[in-house]
Formats: C-alpha cells, sequence, structure tokens
C-alpha cells in the first residue's frame, strides 16, 4: 500500500466473540445498519476461520484503513500463531495508528483480555494508549443515561479492573446485537457516533515503542501461558521456537 493514500488507521483489538469485527465494520462503513456492521470484516459464526489471524481493510472512498485482530486473546492459538499476531502487531503500529480500540465484554474480564492489554503497554507508551486508545465494553445490558453508574458498578473492587480503565480518557459501553431480543439500534448508534467521532478527532499518529520480540513473547508465556493458551510450552523450549522461527 506504498502509493495508496491512507487516511486515518484504527486498530481494533479483542479477544474472539465480544463483537471486535462488528465494531470494526461500523467504523470502515462509518455507519451502524445491519449492512454496516457485518462487512467487510467477518462476523458471528463465520468468523471461526479467521481467529487466528489479523485482517486490514482500506476503504478507497474514505481512504481510511481498519485492524481487525484478536491478537494474542484466544485460546485456540499455538506458538505459531501468537508469534505471528505479535509480530503483526508489531508491524502494523510501528508507522503509527489514529486510533487503538480495545474490545472487551462486560462480563468477568478472561485472561484473554488482560493479556492483550498486556502486549498494548508494552508497545505504547501510557500517555499514547490514554490519548489515543478508547475501550469498548460490549454486550452491555444498562441503559443509554446509565453508563457511569453501571461502569462503576463492573469495576467494583477489583483494583487491576480500575487500572486498566483509568489507562483510557475514553470508555464507551454498548450492546451492537443485531437480532433478538437483546438488539438496540439506538445503543448501536450511540456507539457509533462516539466511536467515530473519537476516531476523527486524532490529529495524529502514535507510534508503538521499539521492543525485543522475543522477550516480549516469553514474557507473555511466562505471565499468561499457564491460563491462555491450550497447548503450553515451557518457557525454555519456547524460546528455542522462537529461535527456531527466526524472531529478532
Amino acid at each position: 500500500m506504498a502509493n495508496v493514500e491512507i487516511g486515518r488507521i484504527a486498530l481494533v483489538i479483542g479477544e474472539t466473540g465480544v463483537g471486535k469485527s462488528t465494531l470494526a465494520n461500523i467504523i470502515y462503513n462509518e455507519g451502524f445498519s445491519e449492512d454496516h456492521c457485518t462487512k467487510p470484516f467477518k462476523v458471528g459464526s463465520t468468523a471461526a476461520s479467521v481467529t487466528r489471524a489479523s485482517s486490514m481493510q482500506y476503504n478507497s472512498v474514505t481512504k481510511n484503513c481498519v485492524i481487525d485482530t484478536v491478537g494474542v486473546g484466544d485460546p485456540v492459538l499455538d506458538e505459531q500463531d501468537i508469534l505471528g499476531n505479535v509480530r503483526s502487531l508489531v508491524r502494523n503500529t510501528a508507522q503509527g495508528v489514529n486510533a487503538v480500540v480495545v474490545v472487551m465484554r462486560m462480563a468477568r474480564v478472561p485472561h484473554a483480555a488482560r493479556a492483550n492489554m498486556y502486549v498494548l503497554e508494552k508497545l505504547f507508551a501510557p500517555r499514547d494508549l490514554r490519548s489515543h486508545g478508547v475501550l469498548v465494553l460490549t454486550h452491555w445490558e444498562g441503559e443509554i443515561g446509565d453508563e457511569d453508574g453501571d461502569l462503576t458498578r463492573w469495576i467494583g473492587e477489583d483494583q487491576e479492573i480500575k487500572e486498566m480503565v483509568s489507562r483510557f480518557d475514553k470508555v464507551i459501553l454498548t450492546n451492537n446485537q443485531l437480532r433478538g431480543k437483546g438488539a438496540d439500534p439506538d445503543c448501536r448508534e450511540k456507539c457509533a457516533k462516539e466511536l467515530l467521532d473519537f476516531i476523527c478527532g486524532t490529529t495524529f499518529k502514535v507510534k508503538a515503542r521499539p521492543v525485543n520480540l522475543t522477550e516480549l513473547v516469553v514474557d507473555l508465556f511466562r505471565k499468561f501461558g499457564a491460563f491462555m493458551w491450550r497447548r503450553t510450552l515451557k518457557v525454555k523450549d519456547f524460546m528455542h521456537k522462537c529461535g527456531e522461527s527466526g524472531v529478532p
């Protein structure tokens, strides 16, 4: 895409099943209708084939680019997937992004979400994550107008979650369900407007900090490996895998 004019770049990251790709579609299409929410990124049951990799879409009309990634937040990932996804995150953020959209389900925060946050905190300076990061909590069951109280109750006494939320200047609560009893077009419209306003309000890109990829991935395995991935290697074996893969 070297000869293509690129406007704003949004990175959307979240574990499988939280509504990440729906949000990526909203950003790409700059709309919130059902058609806007379901393409070009695959959503729902069709997403199984893309959960292991990042997907990038360029909108030739708006000139904006959206990156949809599960990050490291999926239990089906093996060591090669994790290496590849961290590599992609480093590569996709090295030249700068206008927004880092972190998507989590508004429920108990799993290790997958915490692992993704760990990677983002290693990549971005705190001030950059605060100014260009937005936390989107999906599957919200509240009423418009009750966001602050519901967010406070969700955080509760969990100090780690409180610190995580405090890293973002912008937090959006939403329910982007398209069909069924829980579908709420007004909530989806509100989410789309807040999210797009946030992205359009960024006037410059923030770049990821240089990292040692081997150290980052090994640290990730030490911290989350026992809880996260179904095929967990010992750190020594994983470092050997890194060497075989040519990780710098």
